[in-house]
């Protein structure tokens, strides 16, 4: 659940945040920065933390005794057995936060006159060249291509083909007729809306591809928005966001079929939290998307 919530902070830290990007600026010409998707994502990432552990500790699971397990102990054995940083590591943790601070300085550089280029994109291509042209203490590459073959092409070609679909669901005007269609919306409270969207979105999403499912309703929610008379991010915020919390089956999230596969963790206990916290999400999202998307995004 850390994983899936901490996704929510950054536009690189789960694909429909990445996906939400791409899908702005090829429809809408909207460019959604690193630092004002922060301001939202962070404050998200921060409460939900606290929603977390009283559901789990307080409310599902209720702590009654704590283990004498040293766990000071554990830790400072953990981290022994861990080894000095190497040099690598030292290289790749400073490219890392080299590249992150880009990205969340990019709109002030980007009125640089000599840096009017620079974009995410472009920041991201950079630390990945300064990874290939660096080399550790015996003139190995840090990365080398072996290396970047490991990566999950796959993902990223279904992130290529969500985009694609997206921009022939708008092509072949399909959104346009579902926004048309929805015209009774307008005469319904905004936030009875947004609650709706994320409902929908927060339950499909366990049962399907996170990224498959904004590919297929970004459109759609969109123009529903834009023919209410309202920004596309009126609705499309909300609906990244609550692609990302999906708690209660394993094939919803990579981590949650992770825990499970352990055997640890019973399907009905993962359900049972899972579903509180969806149904906490379908309020806590909607009223962070009203609230914060009205200070940072003016919707």
């Amino acid at each position: 659940y850390g994983s899936s919530i901490g996704g929510l902070g950054t536009l690189i830290g789960t694909t429909p945040n990445a996906f939400m990007v791409g899908f702005l600026l090829q429809t809408y010409a909207i460019e959604m920065s690193f630092l004002k998707w922060m301001l939202l994502g962070v404050p998200v990432v921060i409460l939900s933390i606290p929603i977390l552990y009283i559901v789990l500790t307080k409310i599902i699971f209720p702590i009654k005794e704590i283990s004498d397990l040293n766990i000071d102990s554990l830790v400072k054995d953990e981290l022994k057995n861990l080894g000095k940083v190497s040099f690598e590591e030292k290289i790749v943790g400073a490219v890392f936060l080299l590249v992150a601070t880009l990205w969340i300085l990019q709109p002030i550089l980007v009125k640089i006159k000599y840096l009017s280029l620079l974009s995410d994109s472009t920041i991201a291509i950079f630390g990945a060249l300064i990874l290939f042209l660096s080399k550790n203490k015996s003139g190995v590459p840090i990365l080398d291509w072996e290396s970047v073959k490991g990566l999950p092409w796959d993902a990223l070609l279904l992130f290529g083909g969500g985009l694609s679909l997206a921009a022939m669901i708008e092509k072949t005007k399909v959104a346009e007729y579902v926004g048309t269609t929805t015209i009774y919306f307008q005469s319904m409270p905004f936030y009875i809306i947004i609650l709706f969207c994320v409902l929908l979105i927060l339950f499909l999403t366990e049962l399907t591809s996170n990224l498959a499912t904004v590919a297929a309703f970004l459109p759609i929610f969109a123009s529903i928005a834009v023919n209410m008379g309202q920004s596309p991010l009126f609705l499309v915020i909300p609906t990244t966001l609550a692609a990302s919390c999906a708690f209660m089956l394993p094939v919803g999230t990579p981590p949650n079929a992770i825990v499970y596969a352990t055997g640890k963790i019973k399907l009905q206990d993962m359900i049972k939290v899972g579903f509180v916290l969806n149904l906490i999400y379908i309020f806590f999202i909607s009223g962070m998307t009203i609230f914060l998307g009205n200070l940072i995004f003016g919707i």
